[in-house]
């Protein structure tokens, strides 16, 4: 009744098509494809260049290395295996989700890196460093103290200081230190205190980093100030055999002894 209906010829029953592997009917006709990590041979049916070995040996088929072509989509890394291949990532990186790109491994973000101070992410790895004051160790993750006062004594004028992770300068006795903070300025010990001599008349004079004090003429330094010398009980008056010594404040007086009188500076007889 129906003589332009004829039932389709399913050839994938029929030694698999010829396929290599996959055999799909179709109606009035058929298709081969591959597995996957395959390539269909342009005989349309072996996959990848099924050779003499793969007609002898059927179980045998030629892996196709994925990686060969554009790195198999790997960001990095790619290693072909057989039916298949595997995306991994460098030092540094970790594998996306997507099986196919890197991203960075911030590795600061974990226990700071073993960094002892700064760490600093950069892609695909990272670098320790030292605040002001230290040094990186040699083994690129500690800081050491840093001696600023064994170069050039850390450029102070006079006392250099370590301490960690800085320094600072100080100054001897009479010495006073800059706004700098490195240079020593002289102190006026004489302007700063008037009475640093004990004596009003004692003479404060100011040196370089020190200062001395004097007594006018008459007087004699002691502790706690100047002290007037008794010339007469020293024996320094000029007042002669003559002559009576009375001390003075700072000086002395002769007086002339009875049937003697004042020649210039010594007593004669009248």
């Amino acid at each position: 009744m129906f003589p332009s209906f004829r039932p389709d010829v399913d050839e994938c029953v029929k030694e698999n098509g010829g396929c290599d592997q996959i055999c799909t009917n179709e109606v009035g006709s058929f298709q081969c494809s591959c597995d996957s990590g395959y390539m269909l041979n342009a005989d349309k049916r072996r996959c990848d260049g099924a050779s003499y070995f793969t007609c002898m040996f059927p179980s045998l088929r030629a892996d196709v290395d994925e990686c060969a072509i554009e790195n198999g989509g790997c960001d990095q890394i790619c290693t072909n295996e057989v039916g298949i291949f595997q995306c991994s990532c460098g030092s540094g990186y970790v594998l996306n989700a997507d099986k196919r790109r890197c991203d960075d491994v911030d590795e600061c973000s974990i226990e700071n890196g073993g960094c002892d101070q700064i760490c600093t992410n950069e892609v695909g790895s990272f670098q320790c460093s030292c605040g002001s004051g230290y040094v990186l160790n040699t083994d690129q993750r500690r800081c050491n103290d840093v001696d600023e006062c064994s170069i050039e004594n850390g450029g102070c004028d006079q006392i250099c200081t370590n301490e960690v992770g800085s320094f600072h300068c100080s100054c001897g006795s009479g010495y006073v230190l800059h706004a700098d903070q490195r240079r020593c300025d002289d102190v006026d010990e004489c302007t700063e205190d008037s009475s640093i001599c004990g004596h009003y008349l004692a003479v404060c004079t100011n040196s370089i980093g020190n200062y001395e004090c004097t007594c006018s003429q008459g007087y004699v330094m002691m502790p706690g100030g100047c002290r007037d010398v008794d010339e007469c009980a020293v024996g320094e008056s000029n007042c002669g055999q003559h002559a009576f010594c009375q001390n003075t404040e700072g000086s002395y007086l002769c007086t002339c002894n009875v049937g003697f009188t004042v020649d210039g500076k010594s007593c004669v007889g009248k």
